[in-house]
């Protein structure tokens, strides 16, 4: 695309009919989409050469879907004909939740498998890195099932209402992870272990609404505190796959209310990293904990007269001895890079501005790429 072609009154005409979609698997390829709402397909863009191909077959696809148990001609067909899928990091895999039940699409070999059959909803689902399971949460527990064969394995047990494993609550999705993000639980990038959160929201007080939407109102009762009322009490746990034992961490050291408020992985998987704040939120603490014993390091506390944020990262370096972060120490968002020590090594960014968003990493060129509103705070640039 041309300078003339972006600043064009009319350049929205002038645009291709595919819509990006996200870089594809395979080097220098995106997806998109093509045609009309009514025949729209999932193409496959060479980003150099703009040559195309169809994403996948969805006359296979569809073929594959309609032959498993208890699967509906007319779901089969529009399952495959998707224009966006739940893929396996390799691409290989696409999966699906409907009809209540999880499912699973093998490009390779074309072949189709049904990982659950019951009558109770999955939710949270999730492909291992290496694509050989799913995780997801049923009745509160967290459970994995292979994504070739065999029957889910339940992972946890003492789920229920009041409980939560792997999954998170309304407080938490709404005022710590983001709103509609409810995934409480995350793979080891050796998909052998899953760390998770359990959330005890027995004594947060019931809140009873009315949903107006229906013709006949139907009230609905959360778990909804109010200033002063109690937050769910959360832990931080992993579980081992192959013995399917849970080891949590000790946290005895910090409030029984304070705020887990993101949890990810080494990239060896030798540790769990996770961030604490008071209810307050005026300090915030990195941890990294031993899966297999529950120790933990920490690293470094950030304070605040007011406020502090949850941090964007680590963001690792290959090799794992280094990682970027985002603190807000000096008064603004801004990127700092640490040793695996928990040393400083310097700031990257300074200055009257925010460093809203790390994009990406470079390790072999040591560069990252941001986006901030320096030198305009109306909008973002890179």
């Amino acid at each position: 695309m041309t300078l003339e072609r972006v600043f064009e009154l009319n350049s929205k005409s002038l645009l291709s009919p595919a819509t990006f979609g996200g870089w594809a698997v395979g080097p220098g390829e995106y997806l998109a989409t093509e045609g009309s709402a009514d025949t729209s397909r999932l193409i496959v863009v060479n980003a150099e050469s703009g040559v195309t191909r169809n994403f996948h077959d969805a006359a296979a696809m569809e073929s594959a879907l309609a032959g498993l148990p208890g699967m509906d001609a007319e779901l089969a067909a529009a399952l495959s004909r998707q224009t966006s899928f739940e893929l396996s990091t390799d691409g290989k895999r696409a999966l699906f939740n409907a009809a209540a039940d999880l499912f699973v699409y093998h490009f390779d070999s074309g072949k189709a498998v049904r990982l659950t059959q019951d009558a109770a909803d999955e939710v949270g689902e999730v492909f291992s890195p290496d694509g050989r399971f799913v995780s997801f949460v049923s009745a509160s527990n967290l459970h994995v099932v292979s994504t070739d064969e065999g029957a889910p394995r339940q992972l946890t047990h003492d789920g229920d209402d009041n409980h939560l494993f792997g999954r998170l609550d309304w407080v938490y999705q709404e005022e710590v992870y983001g709103r509609g993000n409810f995934q409480g639980h995350w793979w080891s990038p050796d998909s052998r272990q899953i760390a998770y959160l359990t959330l005890d929201q027995t004594l947060v007080p019931e809140y009873t609404i009315a949903d107006t939407r229906e013709v006949h109102p139907k009230l609905e009762v959360w778990r909804y505190p109010k200033v002063g009322d109690p937050n769910p009490l959360a832990r931080l746990a992993v579980v081992d796959l192959a013995s399917g034992a849970s080891k949590f961490a000790d946290l005895s050291g910090y409030p029984a209310d304070a705020l887990i408020v993101r949890v990810s992985w080494s990239p060896d998987s030798s540790e769990v990293f996770a961030q604490l704040q008071d209810r307050l939120q005026t300090w915030l603490d990195l941890l990294a904990c031993d899966p297999a014993s529950g120790e933990w390091r920490r690293l470094y506390r950030d304070r605040s007269p007011a406020w502090s944020m949850p941090s964007n990262g680590p963001f690792w370096l290959d090799g794992g001895g280094e990682f970027v972060i985002t603190s807000e120490r000096d008064g603004y968002k801004h990127l700092y890079l640490y040793g695996r020590d928990g040393k400083l090594i310097r700031q990257l960014t300074r200055g009257e501005y925010e460093a809203d968003k790390v994009e990406r990493v470079d390790s072999r060129a040591r560069r990252v790429y941001f986006t901030s509103d320096r030198g305009d705070v109306k909008g973002a640039q890179l």
